[in-house]
């Protein structure tokens, strides 16, 4: 879920995604491995944000959807009904996150799209 972030020139880690213009509508949002190893490692409690992240990755890697409505109204779907069970509510269009990932989620190339602005983010600022 990091793809798109560039490397530090420095030490060769990722840059952090303060860097990014995208940081002040994404912070706390996008999923990380530091962020993962605190979850595996009950560190942390999940999110919304990391059920639908991970929902999207999934949505994202399945080849089974050829029709792009199809798979966001699966993906809407399924999200909701994900976070209605953890009782967070459902999908919030004007979030700006969530609505990123649902723009995504309708292209024809999911995850390269996502990947593809989280990396212009960082030549952007």
């Amino acid at each position: 879920m990091c793809c798109g972030t560039p490397p530090n020139e420095k030490n060769g880690n990722l840059e952090p995604f303060a860097m990014s213009t995208l940081s002040k509508s994404f912070f706390n949002k996008r999923m990380s491995k530091q962020h993962l190893g605190e979850i595996i490692k009950k560190e942390v409690l999940i999110d919304r944000f990391d059920l639908i992240t991970l929902n999207f990755f999934i949505f994202s890697q399945n080849e089974k959807y050829k029709n792009n409505k199809k798979r966001f109204k699966d993906f809407v779907g399924i999200t909701n009904e994900i976070l209605n069970e953890c009782s967070m509510g459902e999908l919030y269009y004007p979030n700006p996150y969530e609505c990123f990932l649902l723009m995504c989620i309708i292209s024809d190339d999911p995850f390269p799209n996502y990947s593809e602005v989280i990396e212009k983010s960082f030549e952007m600022s």
